[in-house]
């Protein structure tokens, strides 16, 4: 079991909260435009589910970006964990760090 639990004094904006975006996309080209996009803030957790820690800025700056690579046929929800949450994972395990991203 993996337990994140982000309980640190720092105000709402600078903290981090584990995102979980899934997405179904039909076509090939805005779907591999969906997995660089997602790169750039997380890693890939199975074929349509990438996992990010991000702070308010970066979420907010995701939000924005993924309405542009999608058309209405697509869906994409993300899911943002706040408070205590418990992920469990059965199989293969990534080892997840904090890391800092930077966006270019």
């Amino acid at each position: 079991m993996e337990n994140y639990i982000w309980e640190d004094n720092a105000n709402e904006k600078s903290k981090k909260f584990l995102t979980l975006i899934i997405y179904d996309i039909t076509d090939n080209k805005r779907r591999l435009n969906m997995v660089k996009c997602l790169e750039r803030y997380g890693h890939r957790v199975q074929k349509s589910a990438f996992e990010a820690f991000l702070e308010q800025r970066l979420f907010n700056k995701l939000k924005k970006e993924i309405p542009l690579l999608i058309t209405e046929d697509d869906s994409v929800k993300i899911y943002r964990l706040k408070g205590v949450s418990e992920t469990y994972t059965f199989g293969e395990e990534k080892n997840i760090t904090d890391e800092e991203w930077i966006l270019i």
